[in-house]
């Protein structure tokens, strides 16, 4: 009866193609979480702009509202 032994060299690129699978799903985690906060940094840019031309046009219509008042007296 003949033992079947397995390869060293397949066992080998097994592990190496294991070993590079999880450094790459690591570094493409790593990049998704970095790409997130990037996107989530610009979203929040984008917010106080909004809010700060919200800001600017609610003191541009008290301050109309101010001169029309002060014209009515």
């Amino acid at each position: 009866m003949k033992k079947k032994y397995i390869n060293g060299n397949l066992i080998l690129l097994i592990l190496f193609i294991l070993i590079t699978n999880s450094f790459l799903y690591l570094f493409q985690l790593q990049s998704n979480y970095i790409a997130n906060k990037l996107i989530r940094s610009d979203v929040q840019r984008e917010i106080q702009l909004i809010f700060q031309r919200l800001n600017n046009r609610l003191d541009i219509l008290k301050n109309t509202a101010l001169i029309t008042c002060k014209e009515c007296d």
